[in-house]
């Protein structure tokens, strides 16, 4: 008789879901995961941002450019078809020099950790159609 009472109450207790004190661990974990969630996000911002600075430093050695303020700033973000995938493509912002005494706009595309593109004064190219040197 004492076997059945126990089965009747385990049964009640797990009726409307989880019980009630699962339910709680799980409401007082949902800020912590919410949190996690986006300390990665800043942190993949930031290692794509890192990725963007030292691209900007290649080209504008490359080219002949001084880069100024050495920082870059997010644009904007735009979806792309590339190779039948979507994928997000950033535009980063950065000011350079071609004589020193000048400040002049400039903008770099990237896909994850490639350049697909880059706008320098006097000079406009599409790096996805060339090679990297």
């Amino acid at each position: 008789m004492m076997s059945s009472y126990r089965v009747f109450v385990l049964r009640r207790s797990f009726r409307h879901g989880l019980p009630a004190t699962a339910m709680d661990n799980l409401y007082q974990l949902l800020p912590l995961v919410i949190l996690l969630t986006i300390v990665g996000w800043w942190l993949k911002l930031v290692r794509r941002r890192e990725l963007a600075c030292a691209e900007v430093r290649r080209q504008c050695e490359r080219h002949g450019f001084q880069w100024l303020d050495e920082m870059v700033s997010l644009r904007g973000l735009q979806l792309r078809k590339v190779g039948g995938r979507y994928q997000l493509e950033h535009c980063y912002y950065f000011e350079c020099s071609a004589s020193g005494d000048d400040r002049q706009a400039g903008r770099l595309w990237m896909i994850g950790s490639a350049c697909t593109g880059l706008s320098l004064p006097w000079l406009h190219a599409d790096v996805s159609k060339q090679g990297h040197p």
